[in-house]
């Protein structure tokens, strides 16, 4: 019984794992939840001058469960914004790309989620984060580390743009 219990912590452990106790019908179904990409566009950026920040070309857009969020064509971000001393372990650019794009805007603009219905939470926002990087396939390690790491210091920035007029909450809504 508690060996059932214990998965392995990869996604391609799950699989195998899952592939051994069920059929093959229910492990594609399983594998194609996995490698499900919700983009419906491309991230397509230049940079900005002086190297630190980046624009979007195009509009970024990400279908999730319940909401869709559309990154405008215009928005400046500086993608993952990890401090110097720890690039050697986790550099500014990565299979996390778009979930740091994603994450920005959410922290910059807190659109709309529910249906409209209200502004979505720093909470919400991470976990929007933590989960497109689980689907981009960025490894458990990174993600947790980086999930963490924003869950610690996010809120400097959340609060900071909430009492600035950087803040676009008029802007970008469907």
């Amino acid at each position: 019984f508690f060996s059932n219990c214990f998965l392995a912590a990869s996604a391609s452990g799950l699989r195998e794992n899952i592939l051994r106790r069920h059929d093959s019908k229910r492990y594609n179904n399983l594998h194609s939840f996995y490698t499900l990409m919700p983009f419906r566009t491309e991230l397509k950026i230049k940079e900005v001058e002086g190297g630190e920040e980046f624009e979007l070309l195009e509009a970024l857009i990400y279908e999730g469960n319940t909401d869709t969020f559309i990154v405008p064509a215009g928005f400046i971000m500086d993608f993952a914004s990890i401090p110097g001393w720890a690039n050697w372990l986790l550099p500014k650019l990565g299979k996390y790309n778009k979930a740091a794009v994603v994450h920005d805007y959410c922290y910059y603009a807190k659109p709309l989620v529910s249906g409209g219905m209200r502004r979505i939470t720093r909470r919400e926002a991470d976990g929007v984060f933590r989960k497109i990087m689980r689907e981009l396939g960025v490894p458990m390690w990174q993600r947790y580390t980086i999930w963490l790491a924003v869950r610690l210091a996010g809120w400097v920035y959340w609060y900071r743009l909430l009492k600035s007029d950087k803040t676009c909450l008029h802007l970008w809504h469907k």
